[in-house]
């Protein structure tokens, strides 16, 4: 009897306790009235890019702040190769120091009467490099 006592007094009460209790519960009518359905399902369905695409996207970022480095250092690298050719500087800025120790040690251990040859050799490779036939080492 308490509670049809109850529910006389607190009537318009009940309907939100019977939603309260309610909370978590999937119905049929729960699904229909939901305003946020269409939301929920874009937040459940993550958007996930193939490891191909997540590639590109790096390639095309690298693509774009590596030119002005390589641009430059190709720059430097020609010109060295061009006028101290003879010490291998290019092959040390492009990062291949096995043949710069040989172009350095055969202008060095010859007392300068070879370096004619390392200086021919850099005058080629400089030339190479500015016209983008060598590439930097990577």
């Amino acid at each position: 009897m308490e509670e049809k006592d109850n529910k006389d007094v607190i009537g318009v009460v009940d309907p939100v306790v019977d939603e309260v209790e309610n909370i978590g519960k999937i119905t049929p009518e729960s699904q229909q009235s939901e305003p946020y359905a269409d939301v929920v399902e874009e937040v459940k369905t993550p958007v996930v890019e193939e490891p191909l695409q997540q590639a590109q996207k790096v390639q095309q970022t690298q693509q774009v702040q590596e030119p002005i480095v390589d641009q430059n250092k190709k720059i430097l690298a020609g010109v060295m190769g061009i006028l101290f050719g003879a010490f291998g500087v290019h092959n040390f800025i492009y990062g291949y120091t096995g043949k710069a120790i040989a172009q350095l040690l055969i202008t060095l251990l010859s007392c300068f009467l070879l370096s004619w040859v390392s200086a021919i050799w850099g005058l080629i490779e400089g030339i190479m490099i500015l016209t983008d036939s060598i590439l930097p080492k990577q």
